[in-house]
């Protein structure tokens, strides 16, 4: 009987280790790069910041914006274009970072780096979006064309500026914004 509970211990315990053991050599050795991403990220909306957030909750939720989209392109952008693997390991390693970004990123952060990130890739996120669809910088958008990026993030083809259903999603977002 005691055989059979140490075992036990050992089948609970063994993944618990494992994935501290694959935070601490794949995740955290990353961490001060996503942070320097989301402060990026930030800093490149600042002045647009506090209308573009509420539209970003409303398109995508809180939890849309830390989901696998995000995470998977910087997951990309820093490790596994350096390193490529099987398609199993891609996909293990995206559900890991989308879990260990909950230990240690926080919401604003995470807000960050899917500004930083979405769509264009890491090093050109909305901001890129917003040249190629508007030709203006992110921070001379209006709240209209900040829900039309935040639509066209969502699907790029089918809320491209100026199609019918865009024009469609950027009045759901507003509506949303402004009754939560």
């Amino acid at each position: 009987m005691k055989i059979i509970i140490k075992i036990l211990i050992i089948f609970v315990l063994l993944p618990v280790i494992g994935l501290i053991v694959w935070d601490g050599v794949s995740f955290l050795p990353h961490l001060s790069e996503l942070k320097q991403l989301a402060k990026d990220g930030n800093d490149r909306i600042q002045s647009v910041g506090d209308v573009l957030y509420p539209i970003a909750v409303a398109g995508e939720t809180k939890e849309g914006i830390r989901r696998y989209y995000t995470m998977r392109q910087v997951y990309m952008y820093l490790v596994f274009s350096k390193h490529r693997k099987s398609n199993l390991i891609w996909h293990l390693n995206n559900m890991l970072w989308n879990a260990a970004s909950r230990i240690h990123i926080n919401d604003q952060e995470a807000f960050g780096i899917w500004v930083n990130c979405s769509l264009s890739g890491c090093s050109e996120g909305l901001q890129a979006v917003a040249k190629k669809y508007y030709q203006k910088e992110i921070a001379e958008l209006s709240t209209k064309e900040l829900a039309g990026i935040v639509a066209v993030v969502r699907n790029p083809v089918r809320f491209q500026p100026g199609a019918p259903a865009s024009e469609i999603r950027i009045k759901e977002l507003l509506e949303k914004v402004k009754n939560p």
